[in-house]
């Protein structure tokens, strides 16, 4: 007899277990496209951008201490904002979702070392910085290369 009959007074039946497997996969095929969505919509950061601040949340993949985190600020004359350390200031091209940052100068105060140590490599993506992603929350920014996006959160 096949193993998915089972004899239940004289009638075979099939058993229930193909069925719960089907209803688990297309369950689980169901939530793998709702998870792949990132939550709202993204919003044009040359329109966006200008007029904001933002505090870095993520960097390398990692989620930084709430200690002297960097921040950023979009105006139209171009970025500014503070490492943790010093303050910096530099130019900025938004174009849709393209975003290049250039020059950047900044002040020269010493910090602890893991502070400097996480200044040096902020600014060191930061220069990379290619795209830009912005919901009402969140800002991401892509750098160039297989390194994580710098991800910031809206405020100060």
């Amino acid at each position: 007899m096949n193993a998915s009959l089972h004899e239940t007074g004289g009638k075979a039946r099939r058993s229930p277990t193909r069925a719960v497997v089907l209803a688990l996969i297309l369950c689980a095929t169901a939530a793998l496209f709702g998870a792949c969505r990132s939550g709202p919509p993204a919003l044009d950061p040359s329109e966006e951008l200008p007029g904001t601040s933002w505090r870095l949340i993520a960097m390398d993949g990692r989620a930084l201490e709430h200690y002297a985190l960097p921040t950023i600020a979009f105006s139209a004359e171009g970025i500014s904002g503070d490492t943790g350390c010093n303050r910096y200031s530099g130019e900025l091209e938004l174009d849709d979702n393209s975003i290049k940052i250039g020059t950047i100068g900044m002040t020269k105060r010493a910090c602890p070392p893991p502070i400097m140590d996480r200044e040096a490599r902020f600014l060191e993506l930061l220069a990379t910085v290619h795209r830009a992603e912005v919901t009402r929350e969140f800002l991401i920014l892509e750098c160039a290369g297989s390194v994580p996006p710098l991800r910031f959160r809206r405020g100060l």
